[in-house]
Order: C-alpha cells, then structure tokens, then sequence
C-alpha cells in the first residue's frame, strides 16, 4: 500500500457510551499526534497528551461515541486549518479512519501487537542513536490492548530487542 502525501493522526484512545458514563478506563495514558506526509518525508506536527489537556493522571476517560472523539479531534487540529474529514487515514482507534472496524489480524506470534509498538517506538525514538549506536530496548508494560487485538492476553506482555549500529530492523 503507498501511502498519500497529506495528513495521518494516530490516535490511542476509546469511545463508548457505558464506558464513558460510568467512567470505565478502557485505555489508559490517551494521546494522538498528527503528522504530514510529503514524498518521502514524514513530519510531525503536533502530539496531544491527553491528561496534559483533562488534567487527570493517566488519563483513560472514555469519548461517549465517535462524534464526541471527532468534535474533540477537530478542536485539536484546528489549529492547522484542518478537520477530521481533511486527514488521509486514522489509525490506532476503532471507529476512525479509512477502515473503522480494524483490528490486528492475529498470527502466530507470541508477544502482544501492543507490546511491539512499544519495542518498535523505542527503538526508533532517537533515529540518530538508531543509525550510529547500539541500542537495546525493552517493553515493560502493565498489560496488552484488548481494543485492537482481541486475543492479546493470551500472549507475552514482554519484549526485548537489540540493534546493531546502522542496521534496518
């Protein structure tokens, strides 16, 4: 698939009416962060922590449904000139973007899709230190999405990776 130059938000986040009502944190630590494509270059132009906004630690407060997310959505990326229907594609969040319904598609791996992206972030949050230094990164995290991966409880939480200098993963 070839991505399309223009606008992409990734977004960790929730909507649902019960979860919103009685306060049920589905997903904790919400954020999304908005990023433009140009040919080969990829930018990011603005990351939203949600407790930074709500002011609630760890903020996992629920949207009560899609419209509520997309209003919130289109107060934040406003400030570009932008709304909802201007972005190419959503993603991290079921409900929003080209397909609402995704998920990950199970395989036969063993450690959680949620778990990877962790790995995989910090590996590559420094692409400098990525290309000229060894790192060695690990997922420690509390717990795997049920959101996006329906099974990943059933899988390792834990993940560890090492990178040589200069070497693609």
């Amino acid at each position: 698939m070839t991505m399309r130059d223009g606008h992409y938000l990734s977004i960790y986040s929730f909507a649902n009416p019960m979860a919103h009502v009685f306060d049920m944190g589905v997903r904790h630590d919400q954020c999304m962060a908005l990023w433009c494509k140009t040919g080969r270059q990829v930018e990011l132009k603005r990351y939203w922590e949600f407790e930074r906004l709500s002011g609630l630690k760890h903020h996992g407060v629920s949207f009560y449904d899609t419209d509520h997310l997309i209003n919130f959505i289109n107060a934040r990326i406003s400030e570009f000139g932008l709304t909802y229907r201007d972005l190419e594609d959503v993603w991290g969040t079921p409900g929003l973007g080209r397909d609402p319904h995704k998920t990950v598609t199970d395989t036969a791996e063993s450690i959680a899709y949620h778990s990877l992206t962790h790995l995989y972030s910090s590996l590559l949050c420094d692409t400098e230190v990525f290309r000229n230094e060894p790192v060695l990164s690990l997922a420690l995290d509390g717990g795997p999405d049920t959101i996006i991966q329906k099974n990943a409880r059933r899988k390792f939480y834990y993940a560890g990776a090492y990178s040589a200098p200069g070497r693609d993963i």
